[in-house]
């Protein structure tokens, strides 16, 4: 079966999309559209992509299209996914899923008629060193998971979508009406999906935020700095610090009640090394990583049975695709959704000054059978 695919919104981002795919076997990328044609004739042929459209609703309408790769900014998020589900098409959208949550829960509220898949790529979880991290927690290396607290920033106002948004074609980044807020949304919201991943996927009950602009050039409606407590229903804690007015090293630290790990980064997401004690049940494959009880892993030597970042969520995407069953692994809408309501009540929180309740979703038939990883 060959996979023929379409892409709207030919940026920055798309060339990641557009690379993944076409590393995969029996996947054909038949056409791409951007209402800048020119940016959509330069994919075209870089990827030797043989239909070009200025209109995304002229690629929607090609009948051989099975599937829709959406790359355009947040702000048209809601109306190209529903469009694209109308049109009977698999879709693959950038996060986050709409501006608001209402928007994302139109969207759910379509899948939910659907037959069809979708996925997000929060893609975190496809770093083998997450991987590694979901396996230990899940065996219980560490026993139950009691906190988790992760810090990291970037400087981004030495970056040209904040420095020169005007001109930069990326600087919608910094449009509130376009991408829906700052920080949160565009960056805080891919450590919130993997931590739940990887702690097991338990429910977000509540949060306390403190959400500012604190950067002298900050730009209205468009934070750069939070603290956030989130409780999940499991008793658990996430603390987490993230900052786009200055550089922090990416630091991690999950504490169990019979054990802990610290997880650093190098240069990329996949580059994450673990240490840490362990006085629970270790997997095999992890074993030689362990001396006595004292674990060390650098990121050099940790693998997974998948591609990393974008490579490892297609090979998961086509998979689901093709057997009709949405791989455990692979984020869908409905998880998207969920991280969503965590950003809103993050907000929320700010606004009132007080505790936000998450709200937070279980019950939503998003595909018709589920399959384990």
């Amino acid at each position: 079966m060959t996979l023929r695919v379409g892409l709207i919104g030919c940026g920055a981002i798309s060339e990641s999309h557009l690379t993944a795919l076409c590393a995969q076997t029996d996947v054909n990328v038949v056409a791409c559209a951007d209402l800048c044609l020119e940016a959509a004739q330069r994919r075209a042929d870089q990827f030797e992509i043989p239909h070009v459209f200025s209109n995304a609703d002229e690629l929607l309408e090609l009948v051989d299209i099975d599937l829709v790769s959406i790359c355009v900014p947040p702000k048209w998020h809601e109306k190209l996914f529903l469009d694209a589900i109308a049109c009977n098409k698999h879709v693959l959208i950038e996060k986050p899923l709409a501006t608001d949550l209402a928007g994302a829960d139109r969207m759910v509220e379509a899948m939910d008629k659907s037959d069809r898949i979708a996925a997000v790529p929060l893609i975190h979880r496809y770093s083998p060193g997450y991987h590694a991290l979901r396996q230990l927690i899940e065996c219980g290396a560490i026993g139950s998971v009691r906190s988790v607290r992760l810090e990291f920033g970037t400087d981004m106002y030495r970056d040209s979508r904040f420095s020169k948004h005007q001109q930069d074609p990326r600087g919608w980044l910094v449009n509130q009406e376009i991408a829906g807020g700052g920080l949160l949304m565009s960056s805080t919201i891919h450590f919130l999906s993997v931590l739940l991943h990887v702690l097991g996927n338990f429910s977000a009950k509540s949060v306390t935020a403190h959400v500012q602009q604190l950067h002298p050039k900050s730009l209205d409606g468009i934070e750069d700095d939070v603290d956030l407590s989130i409780k999940l229903d499991n008793g658990s804690e996430i603390l987490l610090h993230e900052s786009w007015r200055r550089n922090i090293p990416y630091r991690c630290e999950i504490i169990g009640d019979c054990g802990r790990f610290l997880i650093t980064s190098g240069n990329t997401w996949n580059d994450l090394s673990i240490i840490g004690r362990c006085q629970g049940d270790v997997p095999r494959q992890y074993q030689s990583f362990l001396k006595g009880d004292e674990f060390h892993a650098e990121a050099s030597a940790l693998t997974a049975p998948f591609s990393p970042s974008f490579g490892g969520l297609m090979e998961d995407l086509f998979c689901s695709i093709q057997k009709g069953k949405h791989m455990e692994r692979l984020p869908d809408l409905l998880h998207a959704r969920n991280m969503q309501a965590i950003v809103a009540a993050c907000y929320q929180s700010e606004r009132l000054k007080t505790v936000a309740r998450v709200d937070w979703r279980k019950n939503a038939n998003l595909l018709p059978s589920i399959s384990k990883e």
